[in-house]
């Protein structure tokens, strides 16, 4: 090959190893197709392919959360859950504390433990524009996610609604940060 090919060459293999291969691209039309009918889990999974653009489809957070929610109200837990997300961080979207509070909810009755957190978390702290502070809701949701031994590194963010949370409660989420090494107390 020529020096004055060799531009176009790496071009092309650029190219080619950024792209789908075949078999990936076939997947990805037959999960797309999955949504099309209907299918709550790959409406979930198409959902999140358009949020971050992967699966050889454009990045599209407007059609994402379209696809979300039609699997979140289907009970599609993954779903409820990603859509709270895209509400709660504003992806795509304006933030919604009150819309991702709903979803967030449906998801944490199903067990999902990140839900569950951030639900506490939502009705715990007061800048959260439309979520109204309930400590007994709380509580009650800091309990479920510390059961299910689930939570990320907290840091001090707990240390500002201590007095606010009944001692038990508090106590047993602590607990269970200690005994993960998640943070000193």
């Amino acid at each position: 090959m020529s020096r004055a090919g060799f531009p176009a060459a790496l071009a092309v293999a650029l190219i080619a190893l950024s792209s789908p291969c075949a078999a990936e691209r076939s997947g990805c039309l037959t999960l797309q197709r999955g949504a099309e009918a209907g299918d709550p889990a790959r409406e979930t999974l198409y959902a999140a392919a358009l949020q971050r653009g992967t699966c050889g489809f454009k990045t599209d957070k407007p059609a994402a959360a379209t696809w979300y929610r039609k699997a979140a109200e289907q009970g599609e837990m993954r779903a409820q859950a990603a859509l709270a997300e895209m509400y709660f961080d504003g992806d795509g979207m304006p933030s919604d504390y009150p819309a991702a509070k709903k979803w967030y909810l449906k998801a944490a009755r199903q067990g999902d433990g990140p839900s569950q957190l951030r639900l506490a978390f939502l009705y715990a702290e007061n800048h959260f524009k439309g979520v109204h502070v309930d400590y007994a809701e709380a509580e009650k949701w800091f309990i479920k996610a510390a059961a299910q031994d689930f939570g990320p590194i907290l840091g001090d963010r707990l240390l500002p609604i201590r007095p606010l949370l009944r001692k038990e409660a508090f106590a047993s989420f602590a607990a269970w940060q200690k005994s993960s090494n998640r943070i000193d107390y």
